[in-house]
């Protein structure tokens, strides 16, 4: 193999493990979100109900004044 050739096929290598690299720490950190994700939708869930129950507390209480 000639100089350029082997630079090349060097070059190659190298972007092939750095793609290899890239995928499996993506792989992981996805793994983390799917593990985490249960959790975070319980707790969203919670807080959008308490918001909702404010809100509507809200909305009865301005009625009773000034409805």
């Amino acid at each position: 193999m000639s100089t350029p050739d082997t630079l090349l096929q060097a070059a190659l290598n190298r972007l092939a493990a750095r793609a290899s690299s890239s995928a499996i720490d993506a792989a992981a950190q996805l793994s983390l979100l799917a593990q985490d994700a249960p959790q975070k939708i319980r707790t969203d869930l919670q807080l959008f109900w308490e918001e909702v129950h404010a809100d509507g507390y809200s909305v009865v209480l301005f009625n009773s004044v000034f409805g």
